[in-house]
């Protein structure tokens, strides 16, 4: 799972952060924090950003690219539960224990994000009980758009 980190755009984290479809519109204070953990990544195709039951120590926010999200059912081997991309986030579980990764998620096509460190990240959330609610209130609302999505894909 390793990934080549290489610096593919000369615009501040903080800049891109702030444009992202995730924390668009948050709090500049709050903004600076999530910057601070913030470094960009690139994933070539067919790499892991993620294992299923790994720990998840980090979340990713999709700059360009897509990624593919599975889950490993023995009978089936890995069904695919979405594709996602630009403006999208990978990683849900780097927040709410137990800390682990609920889904596999590969890169399909190159692939370039910003990865945020999620354990330091959750040590600021516990500090700045505003951060955190902010976070986990964003993280909800992707949750339920994902489950939406799920829920119509098995219709």
């Amino acid at each position: 799972m390793e990934a080549s980190m290489t610096t593919l755009n000369t615009r501040p984290v903080d800049q891109r952060l702030a444009n992202h479809a995730f924390l668009k519109g948050i709090d500049a204070e709050q903004l600076a924090i999530v910057s601070e953990y913030a470094t960009e990544m690139e994933f070539d195709t067919n790499q892991y950003l993620t294992h299923e039951g790994e720990e998840a120590d980090q979340f990713y926010l999709i700059l360009e690219g897509k990624v593919v999200l599975r889950s490993f059912m023995p009978e089936h081997h890995y069904t695919t539960i979405q594709t996602i991309g630009a403006d999208d986030i990978v990683g849900l579980s780097w927040l709410v224990p137990p800390h682990e990764w609920h889904f596999s998620a590969q890169a399909v096509r190159p692939t370039t994000v910003l990865a945020i460190d999620g354990r330091h990240l959750r040590q600021k959330c516990q500090e700045d009980c505003a951060l955190g609610y902010e976070l986990l209130w964003r993280l909800a609302q992707v949750i339920g758009d994902r489950l939406r999505t799920t829920r119509m894909r098995l219709r």
